[in-house]
């Protein structure tokens, strides 16, 4: 499936690149939200993560759901 494959990609990154924290972005269908997906293997991702109404996971794997559209949202969300 489509999560699994970006799951897989994202483990692969947050494992393997010199970053803290991988991200990413996923616009629903149907409907106007923004999935947000984080892997990390040294930051506790998840009290990011349960700032978010839903939102919550494990230190190094989480996620949350924000209402908006990718394009005037998400820019937003990352530069912060």
């Amino acid at each position: 499936t489509v999560h699994e494959d970006y799951s897989e990609i994202m483990d692969y990154m947050a494992a393997n690149l010199d970053v803290e924290v991988v991200m990413f972005l996923k616009e629903l269908e149907g409907e106007e939200g923004i999935k947000v997906s984080m892997r990390s293997h040294n930051v506790d991702v998840s009290k990011l993560a349960k700032m978010f109404p839903g939102g919550g996971g494990h230190p190094g794997a989480c996620g949350f759901t924000v209402r908006g559209k990718l394009a005037r949202e998400g820019k937003k969300m990352v530069i912060k």
